[in-house]
C-alpha cells in the first residue's frame, strides 16, 4: 500500500513537472517571452508581436535611436477631432471625448498600432525560472520567492500576481536625468508656481 502511495505521487510530481516545462516553453513561442499573446487579435485592430524589435541593424549605443527606427515613416491612418469623436467614442476614454469637444482645435492623430517591446535576454531567462517557482507569501500578499530582474509570474493565477508583474517590471539598468525640472501651476486664486528641480542618476 505504502508504495503504491509512493508511486502515486511521483506520478503526480512527474506530471506537474511536465506542465510546468509546456508552460514554460509557451513563453517566446505561442506567447512573448514575457508571457504576453503573442498573436493579433480577431479583426487584426491589434497586430502580431514582432520579435524583431523596432530598430533596424547597425544601430549602436549612444547613436539617435530615431536614426534606425524601423516605423519613422509611419503615417497617421486618421485624425479625431470634434467633428467626429463620438464615431470613436467606444474606444476612447470620457475624458479625452470630452477634451475634444470642449476645444475645438484639439486633435488625436492615429497611427499604426506596433507591438515590439520586449527585455534584454537575461530578463527573459529569469522570467522563464520563474514559472511554478515565484511564490506568494504566507501573507497573500507578499513576494515571497522570484528571480529577478524578471516577471515574476508570467503565466499569472491572481490579480496580486497581476500587481506582482506590473510592480517588479523590468525599467533599464540605470537612469540618468541630468537635469529634471518640474513646474507646477499655481492653485486656484493663487499667483505662485511650484518649481522643482534635481539631477538623478
Amino acid at each position: 500500500m505504502r508504495f503504491c502511495k509512493l508511486t502515486a505521487l511521483a506520478c503526480a510530481l512527474l506530471a506537474s513537472h511536465t506542465v510546468l516545462a509546456a508552460d514554460a516553453a509557451s513563453l517566446g513561442t505561442t506567447l512573448t517571452p514575457l508571457g504576453g499573446e503573442r498573436a493579433a487579435n480577431a479583426d487584426g485592430s491589434i497586430p502580431a508581436w514582432d520579435e524583431g524589435g523596432a530598430l533596424k541593424p547597425g544601430w549602436a549605443y549612444g547613436q539617435p535611436r530615431v536614426d534606425h527606427f524601423k516605423y519613422k515613416d509611419d503615417k497617421a491612418q486618421f485624425t479625431i477631432d470634434a467633428s467626429n469623436v463620438d464615431k470613436y467614442a467606444a474606444r476612447l476614454s470620457e475624458g479625452q471625448v470630452a477634451v475634444i469637444k470642449a476645444f475645438k482645435n484639439y486633435k488625436l492623430e492615429v497611427y499604426p498600432s506596433r507591438r515590439y517591446c520586449s527585455a534584454p535576454d537575461f530578463v527573459q531567462a529569469n522570467t522563464k525560472a520563474n514559472v511554478g517557482m515565484a511564490k506568494i507569501g504566507a501573507d497573500g500578499w507578499s513576494l515571497a520567492e522570484a528571480t529577478v530582474p524578471g516577471i515574476p509570474f508570467p503565466l499569472p493565477q491572481s490579480g496580486i500576481e497581476v500587481l506582482w508583474n506590473a510592480k517588479m517590471k523590468y525599467a533599464g539598468v540605470a537612469l540618468d536625468m541630468k537635469a529634471l525640472w518640474v513646474m507646477l501651476s499655481p492653485r486656484s486664486g493663487g499667483s505662485d508656481w511650484i518649481e522643482a528641480g534635481s539631477t538623478q542618476t
